[in-house]
């Protein structure tokens, strides 16, 4: 006997869950994206979502499965800001929004817009300041702050 690919995708469909009991095949892979939800999947009803998918910009839609709508060129789990995620330079996995900010090296690893410049106020003459900065470097200035 052959059966019809709906047939056949309604079987696949009913042993996957839908009110059926998961078979070997199913339960490794429902939807047949060769990824299960053991490997990352995080919708194995929907062949077109699985890790390595191609994740549109803006649609609405992990395709995929970096938790981000968007695309997460360098692997670290946050998807490029201009494709709708929260990483402000997906050419570096050391930077992204829950990066650890390095003071003073003019990177800005955390994404809040800005380097982290923290210092100790030295002293103040009448045309130059001066302060340590956290990395115990001397910064001076024109003017007192």
């Amino acid at each position: 006997m052959i059966l019809s690919a709906p047939t056949l995708l309604l079987a696949a469909l009913w042993g996957c869950g839908l009110g059926g009991t998961a078979d070997s095949a199913c339960a490794s892979d429902c939807d047949g994206d060769g990824h299960a939800i053991a490997d990352g999947d995080c919708d194995d009803a929907d062949p077109l979502v699985h890790p390595g998918a191609e994740d549109l910009a803006g649609d609405g839609l992990d395709a995929d499965c970096s938790g981000e709508d968007g695309v997460d060129t360098d692997g670290d789990g946050h998807a490029d800001a201009e494709t709708g995620g929260t990483d402000c330079d997906d050419a570096d996995p050391e930077v992204h929004p829950e990066a650890e900010e390095v003071a003073w090296d003019e990177v800005d690893q955390d994404c809040d817009g800005e380097d982290l410049h923290t210092w100790r106020f030295v002293a103040a003459g009448s045309h130059s300041s001066c302060g340590i900065t956290t990395n115990e470097d001397v910064l001076c200035w024109e003017g007192t702050q």
